[in-house]
């Protein structure tokens, strides 16, 4: 169960920062699972777009829009292109408005443009945009991005942590070794 998975997590790790997924089966469900989540204690609740039905641009922005109203803490949105809905650039900016929308979760397949696109678009909000794609975890710091949550980090998490420590001491050769490497 989701809950005791989290309240494990909490116990190992009281100070760290706990992501995790409230896509429901619709907004209401999204903020149940938010309140429920946020009691077992989680910090960020993960919001995808629905995964049984295709939205417009529009629907998706007053479904995230639902959620983060009602959600108790701050809300990532994930966009995934295996998704029925994806997060179209102009719809990110929208949201970045919102000021219970704290971060984006962009796991694209592999548009380097896409990153530098959105980044742009949000610009001068507090948005913080993080890269799903291994192969554009540098290009996405190199544009302005703040970190990664990628599949591989989970088997090889010292590579990203030294891509990250390089990135941060601007020892850009060293960061592209480690790119390379991922």
């Amino acid at each position: 169960d989701r809950l005791v998975i989290v309240e494990t997590v909490r116990r190992a790790a009281p100070d760290a920062l706990i992501y995790a997924g409230v896509s429901g089966l619709g907004h209401r469900h999204a903020v149940r699972n938010a309140r429920d989540l946020q009691r077992a204690g989680v910090d960020l609740a993960v919001l995808m777009s629905p995964f049984f039905v295709a939205l417009d641009q529009e629907q998706l922005v007053n479904y995230c829009t639902r959620v983060a109203d009602g959600s108790p803490m701050p809300v990532t949105v994930y966009h995934h292109l295996r998704m029925p809905t994806p997060f179209a650039v102009p719809t990110v900016a929208r949201l970045a408005q919102h000021p219970n929308i704290v971060a984006l979760k962009d796991t694209n397949g592999g548009d380097a443009n896409r990153c530098t696109e959105i980044l742009a678009a949000t610009a001068g909000r507090p948005l913080r945009f993080l890269q799903g794609v291994e192969k554009l975890v540098l290009p996405t710091l190199e544009a302005g991005g703040h970190g990664c949550v990628v599949a591989q980090g989970c088997i090889a998490p010292q590579w990203y942590r030294a891509l990250f420590a390089a990135w941060q001491a601007g020892h850009v050769a060293e960061a592209r070794a480690m790119q390379e490497r991922i």
